[in-house]
């Protein structure tokens, strides 16, 4: 068992997701207590849960150059095909932790202060 397997099952307590909704652990958690937390943080207005998606999938595609198929059924919600999800897993498993250790790496390296591209961005 890898150490991020078992630091995961202390903090799910071996549960299925790392963010259980509060009252059925086998649901993820509400897009609104995601939220509430970043609002918490400071973040309210800055980011949401679905941005951090949508900045992963722009990251590992275009600086770390991934392929789409690859990125999204890593941060897909879940697919709607019963019998390809099995397949679709087996599929990109091997591609998928490769990925996720690079954008990790990747994080690493701009928390370090590396690659940085400094912008202001507006709503319109």
């Amino acid at each position: 068992m890898t150490t991020l397997h078992r630091l995961s099952d202390r903090l799910t307590g071996g549960g299925e997701y790392l963010f259980p909704d509060r009252n059925d652990q086998h649901r993820p958690t509400s897009n609104g207590a995601i939220l509430a937390v970043l609002r918490r943080m400071g973040y309210a207005g800055k980011m949401t849960g679905h941005g951090f998606r949508s900045l992963a999938m722009g990251v590992i595609k275009a600086r770390l150059g991934y392929r789409h198929e690859v990125v999204n059924r890593q941060l897909a919600h879940g697919s709607n095909d019963e019998y390809g999800e099995a397949y679709d897993c087996e599929q990109f498993i091997a591609e998928s932790k490769t990925m996720m250790q690079a954008y990790a790496d990747y994080i690493d390296m701009v928390h370090r202060g590396g690659d940085v591209v400094q912008a202001t961005f507006r709503r319109h």
